[in-house]
């Protein structure tokens, strides 16, 4: 919340800083900035846009059910199917601002986005030679409790993941014009990107050899937090096709210098139920915390329809399309990482004046 404060003060102060700047009237205390061409006449122009994006992150754990022929001690065959993530869209929001030049295509730009993510699964057994198998640290096939061996059988997981995107790029851009109907403007700067994920499952599990201990339950939760700082740059493109519409496209990434801080936490417990009272006790327990430091490269690509028209001396813009960002090597929830995908549905509005 107090990133998100800073970031909006700032951008609201340059926002109105620059709207006041270009609506000054040029006089003797500009040094006769109109001799020529002025700084009072280049456009200023903001901007917002709705995302409905959905998120997947590679290579997350996931968990399966085992259905085996035999006992689940010594089974001779058995099949498995996997548990995945529900693919839920989610509402975020960007905002920009920016500034271009009088007559020779220079533009100046600072954008905002936001994007939380969302996604959730759950697995369970139907028949008793199934159970559940999962990437958990604490959860033995066998367990001994007391000088009592129990035989562990997890019957019910759940799972979820959650996370926010936060990215403000500062850069600067220049427009080629080949001829009337086609534009190009390549654009560089600097970009900064805050992430935090959170990955929790729960799992239920009845024993099936331990007399007076009625269940076992394990709980986790992952977070990881990454601050990266780095360049990024792309390539705009806008083919006016008649009528005040346009087809547009983007490609683009960043390269970033990302601090990546990692915190796992895990609880065995086992439930004993005595005269209808249950009673949870701590098994085993799992902490961990780590920092490292990574190079973060990411992709971005837009394409979709635009429509502009002028009112009352501003340019007014409308655009709708799907868009696709990549953050390269940021799942380290498990051994092997994973990229996190954001794709979806933008709509967005334009001013110019």
């Amino acid at each position: 919340m107090k990133k998100f404060s800073v970031i909006t003060s700032a951008l609201s102060t340059l926002l109105f800083g620059v709207s006041a700047l270009s609506a000054q009237p040029c006089s003797s205390n500009w040094n006769n900035c109109c001799s020529d061409w002025s700084f009072c006449d280049g456009k200023v122009s903001v901007g917002a846009d709705w995302l409905y994006w959905t998120s997947e992150l590679s290579n997350t754990n996931r968990f399966f059910v085992e259905d085996t022929v035999g006992t689940t001690a010594t089974f001779s065959s058995s099949r498995a199917d996997s548990a995945n993530f529900s693919r839920d869209f989610e509402s975020g929001y960007r905002v920009n601002v920016g500034f271009e030049l009088p007559s020779n295509g220079w533009q100046f730009n600072v954008v905002y986005t936001n994007m939380p993510t969302h996604s959730s699964g759950s697995a369970a057994t139907t028949a008793s030679t199934q159970f559940i198998l999962g990437p958990q640290a604490l959860f033995p096939s066998v367990l001994t409790v007391t000088g009592t061996t129990t035989e562990l059988a997890p019957t019910l997981a759940t799972f979820k993941l959650d996370g926010n995107v936060n990215n403000v790029d500062a850069d600067i851009g220049y427009t080629l014009a080949f001829g009337e109907c086609f534009r190009l403007r390549p654009h560089v700067g600097f970009r900064a990107t805050w992430l935090d994920q959170k990955y929790r499952f729960a799992l239920d599990n009845v024993s099936v050899a331990s007399a007076g201990v009625a269940q076992f339950a394990d709980a986790g939760k992952f977070s990881e937090k990454l601050t990266g700082y780095g360049v990024e740059g792309g390539l705009f493109a806008n083919w006016n096709i008649g009528c005040g519409f346009s087809l547009v496209g983007h490609v683009g990434g960043s390269l970033l210098y990302s601090k990546v801080t990692m915190n796992y936490n895990e609880l065995l417990s086992s439930i004993t139920t005595v005269a209808g009272t249950a009673t949870t006790t701590a098994i085993g327990s799992f902490t961990e915390h780590q920092t490292f430091y990574l190079g973060t490269p990411t992709l971005d690509y837009f394409v979709g329809f635009e429509y502009c028209s002028n009112f009352c001396e501003t340019d007014l813009c409308a655009y709708l399309g799907w868009e696709q960002h990549v953050l390269f090597d940021v799942n380290q929830f498990s051994t092997s990482t994973g990229n996190l995908y954001l794709q979806g549905l933008t709509l967005g509005l334009n001013a110019s004046f």
